[in-house]
């Protein structure tokens, strides 16, 4: 699996070079909170605004669009890491249990960690909205 380019259209013509990105990872005065930002090409901007016309539901604004698509983005890693976890515990069982790992507690902790994360990840964002209507 490579991370390096991301294509929003199946022919190519606007894509996402993930290594040309310059990205600002700041915390901020806020005890436990960080700044993310992303610069993108002319290309990539239009390109995003392109996508966000075509599936962003309008009576749902900018900011907020772009927080699930964030955390959708978070929440599909976690389950394609899980799966990488579960996979390595059904292949490698029989040399899992000789160190001692009971590799049925390994696909459990990985199905466990997913909920506990997508859960934790939506009262997050609903806490955050809270905050902010505050």
């Amino acid at each position: 699996m490579s991370f390096d380019t991301i294509d929003l259209k199946p022919d190519n013509s606007v894509g996402f070079d993930i290594r040309s990105w310059k990205v600002k990872l700041e915390k901020t005065k806020r005890k436990g909170r960080v700044k993310i930002s992303f610069k993108l090409s002319k290309e990539e901007s239009e390109g995003f605004e392109a996508f966000m016309g075509t599936v962003k539901p309008g009576d749902l604004d900018k900011e907020d669009f772009i927080r699930i698509l964030f955390f959708k983005g978070v929440e599909t890693l976690n389950k394609e890491f899980s799966q990488i976890a579960k996979d390595f515990a059904e292949q490698k069982a029989g040399e899992l249990a000789l160190e001692g790992i009971d590799p049925e507690k390994v696909t459990e902790a990985a199905d466990g960690v997913l909920n506990n994360d997508t859960q934790e990840l939506q009262e997050d964002s609903t806490e955050s909205e809270e905050e902010a209507s505050a």
